[in-house]
């Protein structure tokens, strides 16, 4: 599974980024909107009311630049003879570059002796590029590919050490432990469908349903996913519903509401996962790790407002059991934070 992983992965990382490189050069740019948003997720009391927690999935961070260029539409008619979506009907394109960095945690952070039956310490610093595909805003697409190192270069170690100190936070004591240095690659696809329950959306009530399926492929990550989101308020967006740090929004349609959207989100669904190495250890087995639960579920649940160039949205997710010793579920928090910038 690893060596047919990596294999189809550089294959399309090969295919990919010559075809953005040809399109790039032949094809005229056009003026478009830019969007620029930052996602943060923690488990602290800043984003989960009243919470004490520091432990497991304990942060997230990642910047992401969308825009329209004439050569996404042109990637995504040759990618559209192999993965087809619509109908021969017109379909609306964007992409995206990404830089993250994700932190990882067992749950006694105070503790500088190795806990067997505990995750390891682990951070994840990457980069990445997507290309996103929709239809008569009904039908949407997301194709994305990361590239990072795990391990001390990440410098997850140094942004914990240096933000528990900046905000009087116990000092973590067990990055010691952490996984070893290791190039991951990875590549995520989700597809959704977006169907109104109830209104129109012309200034009135509206109510959406917005269910989803994706997997993950690499030596970071291979899951399955699924999950529906119902989402109801005032003048929603024009987008495919809430985004979040590993699930970004929708940028096909990236015009903004005049007036004030305001809505409230409830989003559920699972995953069945067959590898994580931020639980597993490294891939050369020369580190701690413990076993995954391979199946895991998630409730969400987050409001949002939007208004002209800016977007603002709070949610939490609680997460089942993710490794077999976790002694129970855990809860993180996540700001979004968009702004629509014209050039």
């Amino acid at each position: 599974m690893k060596r047919v992983s990596l294999l189809f992965l550089g294959v399309f990382c090969q295919l990919c980024f010559s075809s953005l490189a040809l399109y790039a050069l032949e094809q005229p740019e056009k003026s478009e909107p830019w969007i620029i948003t930052l996602y943060t997720e923690n488990d602290s009391s800043y984003y989960v009311p009243g919470s004490t927690a520091d432990r497991y999935y304990t942060h997230g961070s990642k910047l992401t630049v969308t825009h329209q260029p004439a050569w996404g539409n042109a990637l995504a008619d040759k990618l559209a003879t192999v993965l087809p979506i619509g109908k021969n009907e017109p379909v609306h394109t964007a992409v995206g570059y990404t830089l993250g960095q994700n932190l990882y945690s067992p749950d006694n952070i105070s503790n500088a002796t190795l806990n067997v039956n505990d995750r390891p310490y682990a951070g994840w610093f990457y980069g990445g590029m997507y290309l996103q595909r929709s239809v008569n805003d009904k039908e949407f697409d997301h194709l994305e590919l990361n590239l990072g190192i795990i391990g001390p270069s990440s410098l997850a170690d140094k942004t914990q050490h240096v933000v528990h100190k900046l905000f009087g936070s116990p000092n973590p004591n067990g990055w010691e432990n952490q996984l070893n240095d290791e190039i991951g690659i990875n590549f995520n696809y989700q597809h959704k469908w977006k169907f109104t329950v109830k209104g129109d959306n012309q200034g009135g009530l509206t109510m959406q349903a917005i269910p989803q399926v994706g997997f993950a492929v690499g030596n970071v990550n291979r899951n399955l996913s699924s999950d529906v989101t119902v989402r109801m308020g005032w003048n929603l967006p024009a987008d495919f519903g809430p985004g979040r740090l590993d699930d970004v929004v929708s940028a096909t349609t990236p015009s903004q509401p005049q007036n004030l959207s305001a809505y409230g989100f409830v989003r559920a669904g699972g995953r069945y996962v067959e590898h994580d190495l931020f639980i597993s250890g490294n891939n050369d087995h020369h580190s701690h790790g413990v076993a995954e639960e391979q199946w895991v579920r998630e409730v969400q649940y987050g409001i949002a407002l939007a208004w002209k160039r800016m977007t603002l949205l709070w949610s939490n997710r609680h997460i089942t059991k993710e490794f077999k010793q976790q002694s129970n579920s855990h809860v993180v928090g996540s700001w979004v934070v968009s702004y629509t910038h014209p050039f």
